[in-house]
């Protein structure tokens, strides 16, 4: 927890992780405190907290520019969300961040903690907050073995361009999800290669299969982030996926034109689609 709580802006001019947009202020949702305090690690961003809340910090989890807290008193843990903003220079009295603070009654927009921050908290499972937490910590399980993306990564909505750790995290994902479908189509007897193409500091980079079903055809599977990538469904990171099947030379007819697929398909789900429709379109 001392490590320093941001690395270096990148020298390109770019400054990822802009602020979420506020949620709309309701009766019932008091809105989130906003404070200035100067804090280079995660050991002194608690203790401004810890002085501000009148609560103890007992746990603590950091996710770009995010930070999940339990806040603890009178043995009762709740959750609270940290948005961090870097101030360009220092205050004359030496604060140089800007912090929101929401609590997990407020139900804030971002619920992606991991299993062992939330193991800190008391139970509260009907909680809106710890319902999407848990729904993002079995998806996290989930796309650790390839049976779906896991779509979301550091600092990165609508797209991964211009964020290296989030475009790691993309290429990580999308080699996980395509291995998995091809081990799948593998076993209805296709062959096949899983390639990744790293592409520019502007792009997300392109995750590929190439597949073959002997005697029948061939597929092309591909996924990128750059949001703006596919007409089906993106995921929150920009996430989009469309599948084809080839021929020996250009080919623009209906079996061959790009197949949209929403992100959110499994691996096992595409692979039985793709196999499906090879056998009823190339007998």
């Amino acid at each position: 927890m001392t490590e320093p709580l941001f690395t270096p802006a990148p020298t390109s001019g770019f400054t990822p992780g802009l602020p979420h947009a506020p949620q709309a202020i309701t009766p019932d949702r008091r809105p989130p405190a906003r404070l200035v305090v100067q804090a280079h690690t995660l050991d002194d961003l608690c203790t401004e907290v810890q002085s501000v809340t009148g609560c103890r910090v007992t746990a603590s989890e950091q996710r770009g520019r995010t930070v999940f807290v339990a806040l603890t008193q009178r043995d009762r843990a709740t959750a609270a969300v940290l948005r961090l903003t870097p101030l360009p220079h220092p205050l004359p009295d030496g604060a140089n961040l800007v912090i929101t603070i929401d609590t997990e009654e407020n139900d804030p927009a971002d619920h992606r903690a991991s299993r062992t921050f939330t193991r800190h908290l008391t139970p509260a499972p009907t909680l809106p907050w710890r319902v999407r937490a848990a729904d993002w910590q079995a998806r996290v399980k989930h796309a650790a073995t390839g049976e779906v993306l896991l779509g979301e990564y550091p600092e990165a909505d609508g797209g991964v361009s211009y964020n290296p750790e989030a475009k790691r995290a993309f290429e990580h994902d999308a080699r996980r999800y395509l291995r998995r479908l091809l081990k799948t189509l593998e076993g209805a007897g296709w062959t096949g290669a899983v390639r990744y193409n790293p592409s520019g500091v502007a792009c997300s980079g392109d995750a590929l299969l190439a597949g073959t079903l002997p005697g029948h055809t061939r597929v092309h599977v591909h996924l990128d982030a750059t949001g703006s990538f596919s007409p089906a469904h993106l995921s929150p990171s920009g996430v989009g996926l469309y599948w084809r099947f080839e021929s020996d030379h250009t080919r623009i007819e209906a079996p061959f034109q790009n197949r949209f697929a929403p992100w959110t398909a499994t691996s096992a789900d595409l692979a039985r689609l793709i196999d499906r429709t090879a056998r009823v379109l190339f007998p």
